[in-house]
């Protein structure tokens, strides 16, 4: 089994992915709330079908991390 990023490193990369993939705004501001927005919804998801404990942790840490993301 692959050892997960640091939850630092992992809500940065998926807020990198979002705002690549997903950000079209003429706002740079705008376009971070969509990719924050985005990257969130995707710890829900990933949380929802989570019965492991420390996976659980993990994720919410992610999710905590993505607020804090600064690009």
């Amino acid at each position: 089994m692959k050892k997960e990023s640091p939850p630092r490193e992992k809500a940065e990369e998926i807020y990198k992915i979002a705002y690549s993939r997903w950000c079209y705004e003429l706002s740079h501001e705008k376009n971070v709330g969509i990719a924050k927005n985005i990257s969130e919804f995707v710890c829900d998801k990933i949380l929802e079908n989570c019965s492991d404990d420390k996976l659980k942790e993990y994720w919410e840490t992610v999710k905590f991390e993505i607020k804090k993301v600064r690009h």
